[in-house]
C-alpha cells in the first residue's frame, strides 16, 4: 500500500489522456483536509461546472442562503452539533440579508424553532443531493451547516460570501492528525477570501432539548475571528502547552458544567477538556467529571466466574469464561477486557457465588476511539439470582458516551437506594450486528452469607426503577424502597 502524506496527487492523474499505463493509487484513511486539495477554482473548471441540475430557485443578492442540516442528528451526534438558532439571528442581523433556509426541514423541535424565529423566511425542502448542492453553488451569501455536504457546496460555490461555522468536526482542532482514519479532520479554508469564520464554543451534539438549554448558557454564542486567527487554530494550537499527566475526565459533563473552559479549548489555548482540566481546571478547583458513588463495600464481582455470549477473533480470551474473567480482574484501567463477535444482542454476565445485596454497580468502556465506545450503548443492566428470570435495573441510552481515549476511563455507574437481592449481573447491548467490548466491571455489595441473613429482598420486588439517565450518564438508574 503506497500512501500519500503530503498535499494531493499530482495534477498530471487528473486527465486520463497523460496516462501512459494503468496506474492503480490507494488512499488510507478519508479525504477531509483541505490541504489534500487543490483551490476551489480547479474543481469548478475542470470538474464540476457549474450549470447542471439548474430549476427555477434563484438568489438575489439581498438574501442570505442557509443551508440546514437536520435529520437524525437532532438525536444528538457528538461531533455534528447543530448549528444554534441564536447564530442565525445574529447573522442575519448583521448582514442585514433576508433569511432563505435550504435543506433538512423535516418535522423537528430544531426546525420548528427556526421557523419561529423567522416566521417569514422562505423555507426550501431538500429536493435530493445534485438538487441541493447546484441550489447553493449559485448563491451569492451562503452560510453552511455542520456538513461535508454543506462545506463542498461552499467550497465550490460562486458565492462572494461563504460563513463557516467552526462547530464540531468544522473546528481543525475536533479531530486532530491521528485521529478519524488517522488523517483527522481540517476542512479551515484559512486563506480563502470569500469565508468569513465564526467561533463557537465547544459544543457536543445532544438530544436537542438538552442540547438548546446547553446553548442557551452562552451569551453571545458565537464570535467572529480573523483568517490568521483561524490559521493558527489550524497549526500552532493549543497554545498552551500540553501535561502529560493524565486524569479520568468526562468531557461532555466538563464542557457542560464549565462554559469558560468551552471557549478556551474553541479558541485554540487547550487540546481538550482533559487538557484544560490540567492546565488550569485543577487549579480553578474544577471537578474532572461528576462525583462517583463511593461505596464502603467490598468488589463481590471480583474474581469471580464469568461468562459471556461469544468470542471473536479480537478476544483476548480463548473461551467465553476466559474471556469474560478479564472484566472481573479488578484492573479497570487496561484498554480492553472481553470482546464478544458481532451478533445480536450480545452480552456479558458474572455469578458473584450467591445471593447479595448488590449497592452499586460500575462499568468501564474501553479505553480508545468515540466511535468504537460508542459500540457499547444502548445497553442494559439486568439481575438474577436464578440466571432464569431477569430484571432490568438500569441501562444507558443512545447517544450517550463514556470512557475515554488512551486515558483513565470515567466510568458508568448504577446505584441502588434499596437492598436489592440477586446472583446474577448481566450486562446486555440493546443492537442488533453489533459487537459487546467493555474493560472492567465492579459489583460493590455484600453477600449474604457474610451478614447472616437468609431473607433477602426478591429481585424485582419492592422497589421501583427509573429507565431515565440523568445528565452526566453516571446514574443511569436508581431502585427506591417502596
Amino acid at each position: 500500500m503506497a500512501t500519500a502524506n503530503h498535499g494531493p496527487p499530482s495534477r498530471s492523474y487528473s486527465h486520463s489522456s497523460q496516462l501512459t499505463r494503468s496506474l492503480v493509487l490507494v488512499f488510507q484513511g478519508l479525504f477531509q483536509r483541505v490541504d489534500l486539495h487543490y483551490s476551489a477554482s480547479f474543481y469548478r473548471d475542470d470538474i464540476f461546472r457549474s450549470g447542471g441540475d439548474r430549476d427555477d430557485l434563484d438568489f438575489g443578492d439581498d438574501e442570505l442562503v442557509i443551508n440546514v442540516r437536520a435529520g437524525e442528528i437532532v438525536g444528538g451526534v457528538p461531533w455534528y452539533p447543530l448549528v444554534p438558532v441564536e447564530f442565525y439571528r445574529t447573522l442575519v442581523a448583521e448582514t442585514r440579508k433576508t433569511p432563505v433556509f435550504l435543506g433538512q426541514l423535516d418535522d423537528s423541535a430544531y426546525v420548528s424553532d427556526i421557523r419561529r424565529a423567522f416566521p417569514g423566511a422562505r423555507m426550501i425542502p431538500s429536493g435530493g443531493p445534485m438538487v441541493d448542492l447546484a441550489r447553493l453553488r449559485r448563491a451569492g451569501h451562503l452560510c453552511l451547516a455542520v456538513s461535508t455536504f454543506s462545506w463542498v457546496a461552499g467550497f465550490l460555490s460562486d458565492a462572494v460570501t461563504v460563513h463557516y461555522p467552526l462547530l464540531g468536526f468544522m473546528h481543525p482542532r475536533c479531530f486532530v492528525p491521528g485521529a478519524h482514519d488517522l488523517g483527522g479532520i481540517d476542512l479551515l479554508p484559512a486563506d480563502d477570501p470569500r469565508f468569513c469564520f465564526h467561533l463557537f464554543p465547544a459544543l457536543r451534539g445532544d438530544r436537542y432539548d438538552r442540547y438548546a438549554a446547553h446553548v442557551g448558557r452562552f451569551s453571545p454564542i458565537s464570535r467572529r475571528i480573523s483568517r490568521r486567527h483561524a490559521a493558527l487554530l489550524k497549526g500552532a494550537a493549543p497554545f498552551a502547552g500540553r501535561h502529560e499527566q493524565r486524569y479520568a475526565v468526562d468531557a461532555s459533563w466538563y464542557l457542560r458544567t464549565y462554559p469558560d473552559a468551552a471557549w478556551d479549548i474553541a479558541e485554540g489555548w487547550y487540546a481538550d477538556a482533559a487538557h484544560h482540566y490540567v492546565a488550569a481546571g485543577r487549579a480553578q478547583g474544577y471537578a474532572p467529571h461528576e462525583p462517583l458513588y463511593r461505596s464502603t463495600c467490598p468488589d463481590i464481582a471480583r474474581g469471580k466466574y464469568a461468562t459471556q455470549s461469544s468470542v471473536s477473533p479480537w478476544s483476548a480470551g480463548r473461551t467465553v469464561e476466559e474471556d469474560a474473567a478479564r472484566v472481573v480482574d479488578g484492573d479497570p484501567d487496561k484498554e480492553l477486557g472481553c470482546h464478544t463477535t458481532f451478533e445480536n444482542g450480545p452480552w456479558w454476565m458474572v455469578d458473584l457465588g450467591g445471593l447479595a445485596e448488590v449497592e452499586c454497580v460500575t462499568i468501564f468502556n474501553r479505553h480508545t476511539w468515540d466511535f468504537m465506545r460508542a459500540r457499547t450503548v444502548p445497553f442494559i443492566l439486568e439481575f438474577s439470582s436464578d440466571r432464569k428470570v431477569w430484571k432490568i435495573v438500569g441501562g444507558a441510552p443512545e447517544p450517550f458516551d463514556f470512557g475515554a481515549d488512551g486515558a483513565p476511563s470515567v466510568p458508568w455507574q448504577w446505584v441502588g437506594t434499596s437492598k436489592l437481592a440477586a446472583r446474577y449481573v448481566r450486562v446486555r447491548l440493546r443492537k442488533s450486528n453489533e459487537a459487546l467490548h467493555i474493560t472492567a466491571v465492579e459489583v460493590k455489595g455484600r453477600l449474604l452469607s457474610d451478614i447472616g441473613t437468609t431473607e433477602p429482598d426478591a429481585c424485582g420486588a419492592g422497589f421501583v426503577v427509573s429507565e431515565s439517565c440523568p445528565d452526566g450518564g453516571f446514574y443511569s438508574a436508581r431502585a427506591t424502597g417502596k
